[in-house]
């Protein structure tokens, strides 16, 4: 980082990763194969159900249940990728 940006190195308080986890969050599709990997990296707290409906490529009306059947998510989990998240970020 430092060699890349010397301009701003010096003003960072904490890893550029650890901005990262606590201002960013990303989506996922229902048919996403891998989360672990962005949950590892993130958090389960920073993960955003997407939703490409009404496009050709949407899951509609399966995009909820194809999340809930998932063996690789804890239901904790789920919930939180399915609206918990989305509900905080915005303040609802």
């Amino acid at each position: 980082m430092a060699k890349d940006f010397p301009q701003i190195s010096g003003n960072m308080k904490m890893a550029p990763s650890e901005y990262i986890k606590r201002s960013c969050y990303v989506t996922c599709e229902a048919d996403e194969a891998d989360l672990m990997r962005p949950i590892a990296e993130l958090g389960e707290d920073h993960i955003l159900m997407a939703s490409d409906y009404p496009h050709f490529d949407s899951e509609y009306p399966h995009t909820v249940s194809t999340i809930r059947a998932r063996k690789d998510l804890t239901e904790r989990q789920k919930a939180k990728i399915l609206g918990e998240n989305a509900a905080r970020l915005l303040r609802f």
